[in-house]
């Protein structure tokens, strides 16, 4: 029997803000270590999956957005485009997918929060 709590992510602030740890106290930020994803105390790790979930040979539908190189632009770099993919997989695929992602997403929106309140 798995302990974990059923949590929905309505939407990816949500997500992203179980992984993190909580903020030094009197501190607007996070600690930097924490947004990077080195921080041993927070991170995808925190997402708690029950095993049973991982385990599962049900497949899911799920959809992500790549870029795809669709010819040379005049300066010789590649011209791309972006294109959905569709993906049937078991849920640990979608998990692999997903942890990497995340991790990146972190920092990127807090240096984007950031950059928003300077101007």
């Amino acid at each position: 029997m798995c302990s974990t709590t059923l949590a929905i992510f309505t939407n990816l602030t949500t997500l992203w803000t179980l992984v993190l740890c909580s903020k030094l106290a009197l501190s607007f930020w996070h600690v930097k270590s924490c947004l990077q994803g080195n921080y041993l105390k927070c991170g995808v790790k925190n997402l708690k999956i029950c095993p049973r979930e991982l385990q599962c040979d049900k497949l899911i539908n799920w959809k992500n957005i790549d870029y795809e190189v669709v010819g040379k632009i005049d300066d010789g770099m590649d011209k791309k485009a972006q294109k959905v993919e569709y993906h049937e997989t078991q849920p640990q695929e979608l998990l692999q997918y997903l942890t990497p992602c995340l991790k990146e997403f972190i920092l990127h929106n807090y240096v984007h929060r950031w950059q928003d309140l300077q101007f």
